[in-house]
């Protein structure tokens, strides 16, 4: 069980704070690292929610411990070598006097955020418990200048058997069902598709009892497009949602509309503001859509999910997207230290840490952007202890044999290829190859790994007939029925560029991409053989022009089979072309 002590009431004795005060939302600090960011203001690291604590004061919580219970935090503010800052944390049991339970005293002098840190409580006694979080700096004169403390993502976990309801059966034909997305994760990032060292021990395992898809592939290059084709089982031809401020069309169905209709309950934790519903459309189906106000880091968008996960007691749909490894690239330590959990930790402090990447220092290779390819590779490691923190409470509470897990990605990122550096320009494997991981519900059984090609249109008619409901018409395809078969799959795959500015199709021997009105991108087709080309480097459209107008034909004929008329490149208001240019998501300026 986790007790957010965000959102608990203070107990009595505790001093006088103002409630706006303390309970605040701050950014993860950027990991620069031995280089300067020019314009920090205009990045937009992930937030967390933190208590604030004034020089000299303390709050108190009173709360119910147990077996294995721990107090889990990540000091923000650690003060300066000469004035450090000092978390100290005391408890006292009902009828008991105050213990000192643990002092944590974080690295000052850097600029990625503190790793998180744990205080055993298993010393209380069981039962109505009182807990003081306080910070301690030495001197009066360090007290005045350097005695604020910041706890961030402040929980109580406490060990305790799944209550009655969580331990509810629904029929077979009506699972759970969690999506988890990935924004600009690239299926190479992860240890399962052969990243090695790997940065994915919980990702990894959950692979190893799920089918994966070594061939799947998104249908955009851009978070809302694609996420409408995945929630929709439709081709942007179909849906025509080509930018970040389309909303998808009220008129087409989605997983959380049609899963509603099911008696589903329905909510969604969205980590970044440009899905809100106004641009995105997606809130469609969601009976409650929670997204970000700027960006949520990936441990605050987890602990949402679990609060969420927490109050359901009949069939339910859960959808989380954490934009995490997105740039700015700002991961906490360890991970910005190169660092990675050396196995699956669930939902306790993970005891023992590998060093995978060089330790620093590191300076950012875009700093505008807050980008490196290091710090990406730090990001996935990041992301993966939080969906190990998820995983760690589904198995807590009985609740992983009912569920239905989809982990994927809206899309990949160039990593310095094809000239674009942190930004997801062009459809290249780069760009539009993605992890998709299906953990079918029922006890644990081996994972399948399957060569077919598979697309994101196809999560929407696997989902729905898993939950026992006969898919409407749509691109996609029903991977539980092709699973049976490691060789099945699609014979093509087709994708769309943002901004309308071009189109892909693949197949094992060529990709073929045809590029228009593109800022960066000359125009005309880009053809390659993969067999002699895996990196996609060298373009045989001028010299193979008979193969590259026979695509040509095959991407005419494909988008003839349109719904939506072609997209129109609108103008975008001067705070939101800002927000995105923030992001990476313009280059025009």
């Amino acid at each position: 069980m986790r007790i957010d002590l965000w959102q608990q009431p203070l107990a009595s004795g505790s001093d006088a704070v103002e409630d706006e005060e303390l309970r605040v939302a701050v950014p993860l600090a950027a990991a620069t690292r031995g280089g300067t960011v020019r314009q920090r203001s205009r990045m937009l690291p992930g937030t967390v929610r933190a208590l604030r604590i004034p020089p000299g004061r303390s709050i108190r919580f009173r709360l119910t411990a147990g077996a294995e219970s721990f107090l889990s935090f990540r000091p923000l503010l650690p003060g300066t070598a000469a004035c450090p800052t000092v978390y100290r944390v005391r408890g006292r049991p009902a009828d008991g006097r105050w213990r000192l339970l643990g002092e944590r005293r974080p690295e000052p002098g850097r600029w990625e955020a503190p790793a998180t840190a744990s205080v055993d409580l298993t010393s209380l006694a069981a039962g109505g418990v009182e807990l003081e979080l306080a910070a301690a700096t030495p001197g009066a004169r360090c007290r005045r200048r350097h005695g604020l403390s910041l706890w961030g993502s402040p929980a109580v976990y406490v060990r305790r058997p799944p209550a009655a309801g969580q331990r509810r059966r629904p029929p077979p034909e009506h699972p759970d069902v969690i999506l988890l997305t990935f924004d600009a994760l690239r299926a190479d990032a992860l240890g399962v598709y052969g990243r090695s060292p790997s940065l994915t021990p919980a990702l990894d395992a959950l692979a190893s009892e799920s089918d994966v898809w070594l061939d799947a592939f998104a249908c955009f290059n851009g978070t809302n497009p694609s996420l409408a084709s995945l929630m929709t089982g439709l081709y942007g031809k179909h849906h025509g949602v080509y930018d970040l401020h389309t909303p998808l069309p009220g008129r087409h169905r989605t997983l959380a509309e049609l899963l509603r209709r099911q008696g589903y309950a329905t909510g969604a934790v969205v980590a970044v503001n440009h899905l809100r519903p106004r641009k995105s459309g997606l809130d469609q189906g969601f009976d409650a859509f929670h997204v970000a106000p700027r960006m949520y880091s990936a441990e605050l968008a987890t602990d949402l999910a679990l609060e969420w996960l927490a109050d359901q007691r009949r069939p339910y749909f859960l959808w989380l997207h954490v934009f995490d490894p997105h740039t700015p690239h700002t991961p906490p330590r360890p991970f910005a230290q190169g660092r990675v959990a050396d196995g699956t930790w669930g939902l306790r402090p993970v005891g023992s840490w590998l060093q995978v990447g060089d330790p620093g220092p590191i300076a950012y290779r875009k700093p505008l952007l807050g980008a490196h390819e290091a710090l990406y590779a730090a990001e996935v490691a990041y992301l993966d202890r939080q969906v190990d923190r998820l995983l760690g409470y589904l198995r807590a509470a009985g609740a992983l044999r009912r569920t239905l897990l989809v982990v994927s990605s809206d899309h990949g990122e160039n990593l310095l290829e094809h000239g674009f550096h942190f930004r997801h320009g062009g459809l290249w494997d780069a760009t539009t190859r993605v992890p998709l991981l299906i953990r079918w519900p029922g006890p644990p059984r081996p994972g399948r790994r399957l060569s077919g090609f598979a697309q994101s249109v196809d999560v929407f008619p696997t989902v729905l007939a898993a939950a026992g409901l006969t898919p409407p018409p749509s691109d996609g395809r029903d991977l539980g029925a092709w699973s049976a078969d490691p060789s099945a799959g699609r014979r093509r795959i087709w994708a769309e560029h943002m901004n309308g500015y071009g189109t892909m199709v693949r197949d094992r021997r060529y990709l073929y991409m045809r590029i228009d009105g593109h800022p960066h991108l000359a125009a005309g087709g880009y053809l390659y053989d993969l067999r002699r080309d895996p990196a996609q480097e060298h373009n045989l459209a001028t010299r193979r022009p008979r193969l590259a107008a026979a695509f040509d034909r095959l991407l005419d004929g494909w988008l003839a089979d349109r719904v939506e008329p072609p997209p129109s490149r609108r103008d975008l208001e001067a705070v939101e072309r800002e927000r995105l240019r923030a992001l990476g998501y313009l280059d025009d300026g």
